[in-house]
């Protein structure tokens, strides 16, 4: 499933994924991203890829989507000549819009994270709660920037056979 990660800072957002794809006992380093830029949302994707390209090709059709636009725009399909509930629906997606932090799982449900002092954080997919630590240890070292990202998903890729370099990271940041 691989990780996405989210970083809000009163000096910038970032969102940034590694490169794993796989399934049935076989992994590729996929040259696909699963983090975008669009407008100002920054969005990324685990699971699912045809749900997180459906996601993707919506928010480039719409140029600059809200997130609440691009939520009910999209409605998943199902794989033809298979029965729903032979599809793996296990999808999440991490978004970022006006400086704020969301989750959103495949049910659609929106869970805004919390924003403390300042900062707010969040990882999704296998490598997540791995990510989630070191984030959280940048935090306590008062390194939180995007250099932090990109450490929370060297951590990921060091203790989840999940995730893959290279990385891909997409950020917005203040005064740019």
């Amino acid at each position: 499933m691989s990780v996405v990660v989210g970083l809000v800072t009163p000096s910038g957002c970032w969102l940034g994924g590694d490169s794993f794809a796989g399934g049935g006992g076989m992994c590729i380093r996929a040259a696909s991203p699963k983090v975008g830029k669009f407008g100002n949302l920054l969005l990324g994707f685990v699971g699912e890829w045809r749900v997180g390209q459906q996601y993707f090709e919506a928010a480039k059709k719409m140029g600059t989507p809200t997130l609440p636009q691009l939520i009910h725009y999209v409605q998943p399909d199902v794989i033809e000549n298979q029965k729903a509930d032979e599809v793996d629906n296990s999808w999440f997606l991490l978004a970022i819009e006006n400086e704020r932090l969301y989750e959103i799982d495949s049910t659609k449900a929106v869970i805004e994270v919390r924003n403390v002092d300042g900062v707010s954080y969040d990882a999704i997919g296998d490598g997540g709660s791995i990510a989630l630590g070191a984030l959280f240890v940048a935090g306590l070292d008062g390194q939180e920037d995007g250099s932090s990202v990109v450490r929370a998903l060297e951590a990921s890729a060091e203790h989840s056979p999940w995730v893959r370099y290279p990385f891909e990271i997409v950020s917005v940041i203040k005064g740019e």
